[in-house]
């Protein structure tokens, strides 16, 4: 993979979705949905015509880190949410909290549209071998940079570069304790010793001085890179997409080796519309809808047939041809053991002078 850059060409512009509102407890509205994960996920454009379709409204809320899920669902469950997207890491965690259920696959017939890796693929299984969820979308986490000052170069130590401190920022997330561990060549990034995560603190905490901000929502990143305050930070793919789309001089690059991750959507536990869950994970798998989301997002899907629907470019250049099999390159986002350590350190970080 030396070299590549999963996302930088990718083309389309990310808008926010704007749904009916924050779900919450309480009578559930004839005809609602109500979705739990990132909000360009439910974008308008293909939501609505779900909406259209089932006769139905979908409601949202949303996250700005994974550390979010797990208290969420926690904290309502089937009373708040019938579906949630998912990142690989915490997977089998909310599959033995029992947060999510089963799959019906009878009622999600496009899952066998996916590619055949990630219809088998054992992350998503329960204890008794049973199928949770429906992967979706899969990649990678850029740095992006002002290619102004930044002009080439894919080495993440740029983010440690002190002749722009205070112009620095990271992902307020503890999978962004992973990508520094990736840098300094630890390879059991999610399972760090206490001494390694103490070594990725200090290194962190050192860092700090250069970090104008840890941001915790693509918009906050986006808008200090628009206004010049910050230089470089560890990003999503439609950070940079959005801001070139806005005329700035922005470009990503993947850091080696790179990191995976794969977002799959669940019924949750209790839903209390499982029907229509089931109904709006099948239509996410749809081949038209992936195309859709793909030039949208810049990330690759699950579904193959998407290509039949996708700009050519674009499906070349989220290297839509070697599928999942591209996934076996990266260090996937997986478990993380000890999360709550993992969590302690990052506030920690976040509290050093």
């Amino acid at each position: 993979m030396s070299g590549r850059n999963l996302f930088s060409k990718c083309v389309g512009i990310v808008v926010l979705a704007a749904f009916s509102g924050v779900a919450g407890p309480g009578a559930l509205a004839a005809g609602e949905l109500r979705y739990l994960g990132w909000a360009d996920y439910v974008h308008e454009s293909w939501v609505k015509i779900f909406e259209e379709e089932h006769d139905v409204v979908v409601t949202g809320t949303y996250v700005g880190s994974n550390d979010e899920y797990m208290a969420k669902l926690a904290a309502g469950g089937g009373e708040y949410y019938d579906v949630v997207t998912i990142v690989s890491s915490l997977v089998q965690p909310s599959i033995k909290a029992g947060f999510i259920e089963p799959l019906d696959l009878d009622m999600v017939p496009n899952f066998k549209e996916m590619f055949a890796d990630f219809q088998d693929l054992e992350l998503m299984r329960g204890p008794d071998g049973a199928v949770y969820g429906a992967p979706w979308m899969w990649g990678t986490n850029p740095v992006t940079v002002n290619a102004d000052v930044y002009p080439e170069g894919n080495d993440f130590g740029i983010l440690f570069d002190p002749q722009h401190e205070g112009k620095i920022s990271m992902w307020d997330d503890t999978s962004t304790l992973g990508d520094v561990a990736n840098w300094m060549g630890f390879d059991n990034i999610w399972d760090l010793t206490d001494e390694q995560l103490a070594m990725v603190k200090d290194r962190m905490c050192e860092q700090k001085k250069l970090v104008r901000k840890y941001w915790s929502t693509p918009g906050e990143a986006i808008g200090m890179f628009a206004s010049g305050e910050i230089v470089a930070s560890n990003s999503y793919n439609y950070v940079t997409v959005e801001l070139q789309s806005q005329g700035h001089n922005i470009r990503e690059f993947v850091p080696e080796p790179p990191i995976g991750w794969i977002d799959t959507n669940f019924v949750v536990k209790g839903a209390q519309n499982r029907e229509l869950a089931h109904k709006f994970i099948n239509f996410l798998l749809d081949a038209r809808i992936l195309a859709m989301a793909a030039e949208h997002l810049g990330y690759s899907v699950s579904n193959p047939g998407a290509k039949e629907h996708m700009d050519p470019e674009v499906w070349e250049k989220l290297y839509m041809d070697e599928g999942p099999q591209l996934l076996t390159t990266m260090k996937i986002w997986d478990e993380i053991p000890r999360r709550e350590k993992y969590i302690e350190v990052w506030n920690e970080i976040k509290a050093c002078p």
